[in-house]
């Protein structure tokens, strides 16, 4: 395993699209908050020293959640250091799965007799994965069709969050 730092061609939006889960939380945290607030005022059983302290204490929480949740990646960010472990494909398999919540259940008889409450079925969209190491990657279908079962590849994972930025074939 080696520690490189990374080139301005790996792109930065895996490790931004990672930090969504810290967003959500945070909104979570925020919505709890104002339900507090508001039972609290319409109650009116609150005085104003427990309505600031309720707010004081969802902001703190907040941040400390959004802090605890992406350390890790905005370190990475901000340090771009990148581990590389090498690795060999051991299997290759492109398969077609349903995306979930695209279609309603598909009911033969019903879906015979109305097709537009019954009759709707999954989209479909194509998965790429490989096997390296003894661990399933799902790839894009340019990086799929770039690599052959056996080939020797670079795993460049970020250094911190252990996000997986990139297969790069070896030559």
């Amino acid at each position: 395993m080696s520690i490189l730092t990374m080139d301005t061609n790996y792109k930065y939006d895996k490790l931004k699209r990672a930090l969504r889960p810290g967003f959500v939380f945070a909104f979570i945290i925020v919505a709890f908050t104002l339900l507090a607030l508001l039972v609290g005022s319409f109650l009116q059983e609150l005085d104003s020293t427990h309505l600031v302290l309720i707010s004081v204490t969802g902001i703190l929480l907040t941040a400390f959640v959004y802090w605890l949740v992406n350390k890790n990646i905005h370190n990475d960010i901000r340090t771009k250091a990148v581990d590389v472990v090498e690795g060999v494909i051991q299997s290759k398999v492109s398969n077609e799965e349903g995306i979930a919540g695209s279609g309603v259940l598909y009911i033969p008889i019903l879906g015979d007799l109305f097709p537009s409450i019954w009759g709707a079925e999954m989209s479909t969209q194509m998965y790429y994965k490989v096997i390296i190491n003894n661990t399933v990657y799902t790839l894009s279908e340019q990086v799929y069709n770039k690599i052959e079962e056996g080939d020797k590849v670079s795993l460049v994972f970020s250094k911190q969050a252990k996000i997986l930025l990139d297969i790069v074939p070896q030559k």
